[in-house]
């Protein structure tokens, strides 16, 4: 007897399964009990997948309906585009900018002054001309061929008023050398294709010179035409530079980047001599978008090796200013296929390949022909599975479209020869009077015969060894609608991390790939179904014109971020902060030290004061209406010996000793006497006395941090510790960045298991670590000092700078006072401060400035 399985709407919705496009209000089906299922269809092993898939394609039923309930507007048919995530009230009013290395048109010179344009249907178009909808869109790219004034004049015209296409000229011998620079040095390297010493893919600096004009040809275009508001979407790895072209010229302009290959691994990268001007070209822009979060990974793991950047998973912090980083997959036009499916011309050419092909499964493959598609390995492959398989031998036959490349070189040459070889030699192997194996065809193809091939393969084979995103797979997928074809997709491509469902591959392990192969051929119905159903949903799910709403979406929020970051944090200027200085009688400063009053060294020992900041100090403490204090996380001997003698404040170990300023008498009657040279200050201990976090309960416990981190460092490489009387620093500035951040993050594990029951806590900081007595830090030491004070010294006058995480509970604390308060951090990131500078040695400018007012002469 058999029962039936039911499932609460909640755990349905909650099983984390993507939604379905398909606009059919579907009546909600039972599933049929494990033991029924496996009666069925003979798949005892396979249940457990083909039940989940059940599962989902309930889950997506459900989903249609409640769309339906809510009258979600949706389109019918696969055509249906995902619903635009552009909300109207963050919509600007300004222009989209979209600027390719080539603008995606075609020129006819054929009737002499009165050239034919003809427009591209494929790669960005359809994207770019549905954003037409929401925004007036101008396109900016090159021609790819040179033409006298005369005939660009023309051109301009005819292609802005026309199409809103605004062509870039740049001099031959410079676009030559610019294009030889992307292709040769660039596109290879980005592929994992290493750089030669001589010959085509060695880097020259005269092609490293025409690449940087040709960018600044496409800025100079850009800003004659640039609005205020504007919007400047820039593409793939020929314009890496000019993002920070353009934000040096526009500081506020908002421009989007994004990437259309992978991007290599720090190691392969590190090979290029031009590597930093490239990626600090990109980061001038707001949102940089790739493919996968490997090309994400790769590219933060530069920033932070290279460039000595604080990175996160989704953000980079570029000294003052903050560039987001995101996955955006990109998809196909669904719409030009659907269409081409149901012209007379690809039905009628499905009919005669099946003909043609009658009784064999077809195996596809459709590259350009270039040694980063795989091409050899995948017929290597095809070898050792008719070897390994021979039954197979004379019912299936393999398709190689390879497309031939536009720059043709002598390395193309030479591999199209050895392809041609390898075809020839595998075709003489396996061939016989009525069996030929392998179709190589090394030729342009029209699309309705592409439409064609996709429809009738019953595998497609991707075997690149490295490639952006691969969309050969999302049209095959597409086009195989009623047919259930298997991809076998190489794990090195970009569409590998979307597609579910995908057989995937390593294309340098032959013998694995030939398995895939016959596993492809020899899947029951069921489960080709079952795989090519979680595909499709996929690709109509993730098109491109999705693609291009989801990033512009995500690029509006990023921007409006950062202007209402900008508003909470804004420079700190001179001029305010002298007026504000100059009308107040009481003023109280507090400053860290490292990263504030002197920039960070590799060595602790070496950020000494320099003599200009010891006499700006100085020259503050010694007016009488100033109160100087620096609060540090160093120990109070290295204080007394740095900055003693400027008769400042000084609070070591974050607050836990201290000493007044020089002749106070506020704080234990304390007043020196001699001059500056003989003074040395007294240090207090402002909660030593506390029963709960006594001096001896602290040491103990720093025994046992000691001993944890100890190892910690002789693990991590360019790593070390420091010790004070109540506190431990661990710095790992110097280590590698992704293995130190890793080895902190477990130190931190090691210590909070090990001191849950002592007075110490744990802090992690920029690139430091730090273990400490809990309730000491900046923010109690500053309430300490107000609490000291007698109401007529409470200051009207606050200047509290800082660059560290230990430094934003003393922001947050002077905000509480009545006066005049300026919190400023080092370098503009997210922080309680309400203002920023970008160095130490914009904070030494600043405070001369205010010293060189002060109503004290030395």
């Amino acid at each position: 007897m058999s029962s039936s399985i039911s499932f609460s709407e909640a755990e349905l919705l909650d099983s984390g399964m993507s939604r379905s496009t398909s606009m059919e209000l579907p009546t909600l089906q039972i599933l049929e009990t494990r033991e029924e299922e496996e009666t069925k269809h003979g798949i005892g092993e396979e249940s457990e997948e083909v039940l989940l898939n059940k599962i989902q394609n309930i889950q997506l039923q459900l989903a249609e309906i409640r769309e339906l309930k809510a009258n979600v507007l949706t389109t019918k048919g696969v055509e249906r585009v995902s619903q635009s995530r552009l909300r109207k009230d963050v919509i600007p009013t300004s222009r989209l900018l979209v600027v390719t290395s080539r603008l995606p048109v075609t020129v006819d010179w054929s009737n002499r002054n009165k050239p034919t344009i003809t427009v591209s249907s494929g790669g960005l178009v359809p994207a770019i001309f549905y954003l037409k909808k929401k925004f007036p869109v101008f396109w900016f790219g090159a021609l790819g061929t040179c033409w006298d004034v005369e005939r660009q004049d023309i051109l301009k015209h005819k292609l802005e008023t026309e199409y809103g296409f605004i062509p870039v000229f740049s001099q031959f011998h410079d676009y030559e050398m610019y294009q030889s620079f992307c292709n040769s040095v660039l596109w290879p390297l980005f592929h994992y294709l290493l750089l030669h010493v001589e010959g085509e893919r060695s880097f020259r600096v005269e092609a490293w010179e025409a690449y940087k004009r040709a960018n600044m040809d496409f800025v100079k275009v850009i800003m004659e035409h640039y609005q205020s508001q504007d919007f400047i979407w820039i593409h793939d790895f020929h314009l890496l530079l000019v993002p920070k072209m353009i934000r040096e010229r526009c500081p506020s302009a908002s421009i989007g980047f994004f990437l259309h290959t992978p991007f290599p691994s720090s190691e392969v990268y590190r090979m290029l001599p031009n590597r930093r001007e490239l990626v600090e070209g990109v980061l001038g822009s707001d949102l940089i978008g790739f493919h996968s979060y490997d090309y994400a990974r790769h590219f933060l793991s530069v920033c932070s090796r290279l460039l000595g950047l604080d990175v996160r998973p989704n953000a980079v912090d570029n000294r003052t200013t903050q560039v987001s980083i995101g996955i955006f997959p990109l998809g196909i036009d669904t719409t030009l296929f659907s269409k081409a499916l149901e012209t007379r011309t690809v039905k009628d050419r499905i009919q005669q390949l099946t003909s043609q092909f009658k009784d064999k499964k077809i195996i596809i493959g459709v590259d350009r022909l270039d040694y980063i598609k795989g091409i050899p390995h995948k017929l290597l492959a095809i070898e050792c599975f008719l070897d390994t398989f021979p039954e197979w031998i004379g019912h299936c036959v393999f398709i190689q479209v390879a497309i031939p490349s536009i720059s043709a070189s002598g390395d193309y040459y030479r591999f199209r020869a050895e392809m041609y070889q390898l075809v020839g030699r595998l075709n003489g192997k396996f061939s016989s009077m009525d069996y030929v194996p392998i179709h190589f065809l090394n030729q342009m193809i029209s699309f309705e015969d592409l439409c064609a091939l996709y429809s009738i393969g019953d595998v497609a084979m991707i075997t690149s060894l490295r490639d952006g995103m691969n969309l050969v797979s999302y049209e095959y997928i597409y086009c195989q609608h009623n047919h259930y074809g298997v991809l076998i997709l190489s794990e090195l491509t970009g569409a590998a991390h979307s597609l579910p469902g995908a057989i995937l591959c390593n294309p340098w392990n032959t013998e694995e790939v030939a398995d895939c192969i016959h596993k492809s051929l020899s899947m029951s119905e069921q489960e080709r179904k079952m795989k090519h159903q979680k595909l499709y949903r996929y690709v109509i799910s993730h098109t491109c014109i999705s693609w291009g709403d989801h990033f512009v979406s995500d690029w509006l929020e990023t921007i409006s971020e950062r202007r209402q970051m900008e508003l909470q944090l804004q420079p700190l200027h001179v001029e305010t902060l002298l007026e504000a200085y100059q009308t107040s009688h009481r003023r109280l400063f507090l400053f860290d030290y490292d990263g504030t009053l002197t920039s960070y060294r590799t060595v602790p020992e070496l950020a000494r004061p320099s003599s200009h900041l010891l006499y700006i100090l100085k020259k503050l403490s010694s007016d009488v209406q100033n109160r100087v204090f620096v609060i540090s996380g160093r120990d109070k001997n290295t204080l007394s010996s740095w900055l003693a003698m400027t008769g400042i404040g000084l609070a070591a170990e974050y607050g836990m000793y201290y000493c007044w300023p020089k002749n106070e008498e506020i704080l234990h009657n304390q007043q020196t006497e001699g001059g500056d040279k003989d003074w040395v200050p007294l240090w207090y201990s402002w909660i030593s006395n506390e029963k709960n976090i006594s001096l001896e309960r602290i040491t103990q416990s720093l025994t046992i941090a000691k001993d944890i981190l100890k190892r910690f460092e002789e693990c991590t490489p360019g790593s070390f510790m420091s010790e004070k009387e109540t506190c431990l620093t661990w710095h790992f500035r110097d280590a590698d960045p992704d293995f130190a951040f890793s080895q902190a993050m477990e130190a931190r594990q090691h210590l909070e298991q090990a001191l849950m029951e002592t007075p110490l806590e744990i802090l992690m900081g920029q690139k430091i670590l730090y273990v400490r007595p809990k309730g000491v830090d900046k923010g109690s030491f500053v309430q300490f000092i107000l609490a000291k004070l007698q109401p007529s010294q409470l200051p009207d006058f606050i200047l509290c700078i800082g660059d560290d995480r230990t430094d934003e509970q003393m922001f947050q604390q002077v905000e509480s006072t009545q006066a005049k308060v300026f919190t400023c951090s080092v370098g503009r990131k997210y922080t309680k401060a309400h203002y920023f500078v970008p160095d130490a040695h914009h904070v030494l400018s600043i405070l001369e400035q205010l010293a060189e007012t002060s109503q004290t002469k030395l």
